[in-house]
């Protein structure tokens, strides 16, 4: 018996706190991804005390839910097969279409409250909120354009623009122009309003003004991600650390457990600020692709890796290449 958000399923899987010694990763969720794309509805949510009251809050006029349109689904490992998925996720745009082929990709989010389309307890079924999609997409959407801004070459003026530090605090504006974000107080509270004026001085403190944006910038995806993983914004959205075991070595190796995928999603964003991997964008403009690269080659590309791997966006370069050569009378190398 697996469980997952308020919904058992008969499924036969995996004992959930056995792990295998496949990588080194610190992180292990198992997930459940259709083999059919879901699809929104319009229905009324019907009230249960399970649910948290910031969840009961965020949906308690929302109408328009995302369900599975079929029961059939297999379990995978979305961080280990998926370490650019945050990235994927933060690229959407942000309409009911793309969440809905994103589910359909790579599982729902793990956020379900029980729907009803009429007065009849038959009609009742559990479904995702299209503003739990719309919030989360928001703020990591936010928080990787933030650390995009952060990696080398770090983009000074564009930081600049939208960061302002004084006595009274460090603001930062919307990096994005849609939607539009309200300026946030990050240095100075922590992710739960609370005054913190050692952050505040610790960047003030840097010398150069690249360093003081960077950090202030870096601070806010810190509290940000912070709160999210310790389920302060929405707490069914968590993660935890567990002791696995590895039976077939009888050894046993503490992990962090997200309880669903939208808490996976701020794990690997947690782990790219952490410094120990970069996303990047294949070079491929027929495949455009994220994928992960890394200085420890167990967790990504070598850092000058700039293709995601399939050999069809090596060829689809050279053949670029190649047309642009014959376009300017030079002759094309052999591969």
């Amino acid at each position: 018996m697996w469980y997952c958000n308020n919904t058992f399923m008969q499924l036969s899987v995996p004992n959930p706190y056995q792990v295998e010694n496949r990588s080194p990763d610190l992180e292990e969720l198992l997930w459940f991804r259709p083999k059919a794309q879901p699809r929104w509805t319009s229905a009324t949510l019907v009230p249960l005390r399970s649910t948290s009251p910031v969840l009961s809050a965020l949906v308690e006029a929302e109408q328009r839910f995302l369900e599975l349109s079929s029961d059939s689904q297999e379990l995978y490992r979305p961080l280990e097969e998926h370490p650019e998925l945050v990235k994927t996720f933060a690229s959407l745009d942000g309409s009911e279409d793309s969440f809905a082929r994103f589910a359909g990709q790579y599982g729902l989010l793990g956020v379900r409250v029980l729907v009803a389309r009429g007065k009849s307890p038959v009609s009742q079924s559990f479904a995702e909120p299209l503003a739990v999609w719309q919030t989360l997409w928001t703020e990591i959407r936010f928080a990787s354009g933030l650390l995009d801004l952060c990696a080398p070459p770090v983009r000074v003026t564009a930081l600049r623009k939208i960061t302002s530090i004084s006595n009274v605090g460090v603001f930062i504006g919307p990096v994005m122009p849609s939607p539009p974000l309200r300026q946030t107080q990050v240095a100075g509270m922590d992710a739960f309003g609370v005054r913190r004026p050692e952050l505040l001085k610790a960047i003030r403190e840097v010398k150069s003004e690249q360093g003081r944006l960077v950090a202030a910038a870096r601070c806010l995806v810190q509290l940000t991600a912070n709160a999210w993983i310790a389920g302060a914004k929405i707490p069914e959205i968590s993660v935890s650390p567990r002791v696995l075991s590895d039976a077939s070595v009888n050894k046993w190796a503490l992990r962090l457990v997200p309880n669903c995928l939208a808490a996976a999603l701020w794990l690997q964003l947690a782990r790219a600020l952490e410094g120990d991997v970069v996303h990047r964008q294949c070079k491929s403009p027929r495949c455009r692709r994220w994928f992960v690269v890394s200085s420890d080659k167990r967790l990504g590309k070598r850092v000058d890796a700039r293709y995601c791997g399939q050999a069809k966006c090596r060829k689809d370069i050279w053949r670029i290449n190649r047309d642009k050569e014959q376009r300017n009378g030079k002759t094309t190398r052999k591969r």
